[in-house]
């Protein structure tokens, strides 16, 4: 089990115990990190195995075999698969980036080691579930034409269409928001380079929402750049998801400047909350936003810059994202991402079964 602050912890949190309360007859057991809460995980049909392994470890390609040996079915939720578990394969993959996008991750360590595992994934696995039909594509471009997959979207909880009491803002000033890290792909650096350039007048503050130390890969000229801006960036750190639509429900707009993404669920949340969105035309970000969003160039600080101005002053079109935002993630839940997951699964079992 990942981080449950993550995009892949997110998706975890909210699949699998939907997926154990659709099928009481298995047996599920979780390997989840040491320190990792589990309390969601409470039912009657699911034990969890505490793994003192870390990610992307030698370790974890020892402990993770031996904690799984007897399962029928091993579902990795991530593309850091147990190589030599001998039960059915299933792997979801979120995305390729470190093959796609060598120029955002320094070090051949890494880049070998995502494009060894993921040539193993399309080797070993049964089933692959792509989160996004870009991903999938981009890993037939990168690793190769997988044997069977899976397009299974991301979705949102039904909390985030429940709007909170509006209140008191949690913060003083008008603020775009940012949820994320200071990963070279979130493009952080470029998002405060167009809020500096913009008149006193006209600049919102910009509010951070993640935490931009705590990561394997930080983008220190991002971190540089927020520091520009000076009490104008405020950088929260990470919050519960309560905290989260509070934010949302009053800020000008959440900005998603990514140059790369597998799928973009902090969009899909703030489109929920009725929160427009500025993001950016690049990966998977089209196909989750549709027409619900205003697109800009990732790589311009002054289209980034136009595009919240927009945004901000242009009630029409302000209306317009909020309304259009919200039916767009209405069409995509959870429940159905776990409904076609645990087909998946329910394959790959029959599979195993013969």
């Amino acid at each position: 089990m990942a981080d449950g602050h993550s995009g892949i912890g997110t998706y975890i949190r909210n699949v699998v115990p939907r997926i154990v309360s659709r099928r009481p007859d298995w047996q599920f057991t979780v390997l989840a990190d040491r320190d990792a809460p589990a309390d969601w995980l409470a039912a009657s049909n699911v034990d969890v195995v505490r793994c003192a392994c870390g990610i992307y470890s030698l370790a974890e390609q020892v402990e993770l075999p031996l904690k799984a040996r007897g399962a029928r079915v091993l579902w990795s939720p991530h593309y850091n698969i147990p190589v030599a578990a001998r039960a059915t394969l299933v792997v979801t993959v979120h995305d390729v980036c470190h093959l796609a996008r060598p120029d955002l991750y320094a070090g051949a360590l890494r880049q070998a080691y995502a494009r060894r595992m993921l040539a193993a994934v399309r080797r070993r696995a049964t089933e692959i579930m792509f989160v996004s039909e870009f991903s999938r594509l981009e890993f037939e471009r990168h690793v190769g034409a997988p044997r069977c997959f899976t397009t299974v979207l991301n979705g949102v909880d039904a909390a985030w269409f429940s709007r909170p009491e509006r209140g008191v803002s949690p913060h003083p000033r008008p603020y775009v928001l940012f949820i994320g890290s200071a990963k070279p792909q979130k493009n952080l650096t470029t998002l405060a380079r167009a809020l500096e350039s913009m008149t006193a007048a006209d600049r919102p503050d910009l509010v951070i929402i993640g935490s931009l130390e705590n990561h394997r890969t930080v983008d220190r000229a991002a971190i540089a750049a927020v520091a520009t801006l000076g009490h104008r960036a405020t950088i929260v750190g990470n919050a519960d998801d309560s905290a989260v639509r509070r934010f949302l429900s009053h800020a000008d707009a959440l900005v998603m400047p990514s140059l790369y993404e597998g799928f973009g669920l902090p969009a899909l949340e703030a489109m929920a909350s009725g929160c427009p969105v500025v993001v950016a035309h690049a990966g998977s970000l089209p196909e989750v936003c549709g027409s619900a969003a205003l697109y800009c160039d990732p790589s311009d600080a002054a289209d980034i810059a136009r595009q919240i101005d927009l945004i901000r002053s242009n009630a029409k079109t302000r209306e317009g994202l909020i309304a259009a935002g919200r039916r767009r993630a209405a069409a995509l839940t959870w429940d159905d991402t776990a409904a076609r997951a645990t087909e998946v699964l329910q394959r790959a079992m029959a599979g195993a079964e013969r």
